[in-house]
């Protein structure tokens, strides 16, 4: 699903006043088509792209742009060091921007400001890669052929597939609970352990209410699912389910997790942005 949107960044993101700016090709991104944001305390990272008529088609040219200071962003391409100019998802891990590509992972150190780029002849299943989820000890990778975890102390890469216990080896979302991985799929959600390694699954047998899973977030001592029958809810600590539709003030099905906040959630949608708040059980779109 893409949303053809101008990018928004609520400025006190960076530690400013609470304020909206708009940012557009003119102003440093590489097109006006957005599709991600990532943010941490020290930037916001945009991937943006403009299309091209190529005979009765036409070619995606995108970049991802990080945004430091008012006005000031700075751009790169698969010619700077990105694996690709097609871009699935961005996560950052303190200092580490990591980038989910047609082309393979894209790792961006702030630091050192330099790339590295993991490919199938490193270790991923596939190089097309879809999703990124973070967690303390390993980086998780979900592609078209399975998933991939990267050891942050030894650099080394792990793969898995159906054989291994992932219910369905094309993965778009990817969410780290400590020890516990969800990978969401349209088959429903594979669930890794990486103390003990084994896997399980969620589906409607366990209370999903449908397979068709787009994306997965744990946050407030819940597990949420956006899937093409609305938003699903797992409470971690009373193992109950709560399943949100239009009828409860959803705008629409085929939800996506996007953020958390202190209060609330927030899903995208093709109506556009809905806002839950769990001590009130009210949406906003």
């Amino acid at each position: 699903m893409k949303w053809y949107v101008l990018v928004f960044l609520l400025i006190f993101a960076l530690g400013q006043s609470a304020a909206y700016k708009v940012f557009t090709p003119s102003k440093g991104l590489t097109g006006q088509n957005a599709l991600l944001i990532a943010g941490s305390r020290h930037a916001v990272w945009a991937y943006t792209y403009y299309q091209v008529p190529i005979g009765t088609g036409y070619e995606v040219i995108g970049g991802v742009s990080e945004y430091r200071s008012m006005g000031n962003w700075s751009t790169y391409t698969d010619q700077d060091g990105l694996a690709s100019d097609l871009v699935n998802d961005i996560a950052i891990d303190g200092g580490d921007v990591w980038f989910a590509t047609s082309g393979g992972v894209s790792l961006f150190d702030e630091s050192k400001h330099s790339w590295r780029t993991f490919s199938e002849g490193e270790g991923l299943p596939s190089n097309e890669v879809l999703s990124i989820g973070v967690g303390p000890d390993k980086v998780w990778f979900g592609t078209t052929r399975g998933v991939c975890a990267f050891d942050k102390e030894s650099g080394n890469l792990t793969s898995y597939g159906e054989d291994d216990g992932l219910i369905f080896r094309y993965v778009v979302d990817v969410a780290v609970d400590g020890d516990t991985v969800y990978f969401a799929t349209s088959k429903g959600v594979g669930v890794f352990n990486s103390q003990t390694g084994k896997w399980s699954q969620i589906t409607t047998q366990n209370g999903l209410p449908t397979n068709a899973v787009n994306s997965v977030m744990v946050t407030m001592g819940y597990i949420w699912f956006g899937t093409e029958s609305g938003v699903s809810c797992f409470s971690k600590s009373t193992g109950e389910w709560k399943h949100y539709q239009k009828a409860d003030g959803l705008s629409l099905a085929g939800a996506r997790c996007a953020a958390a906040g202190r209060s609330s959630v927030w899903f995208v949608t093709q109506d556009g942005i809905a806002r839950f708040k769990p001590s009130k059980g009210k949406w906003k779109i």
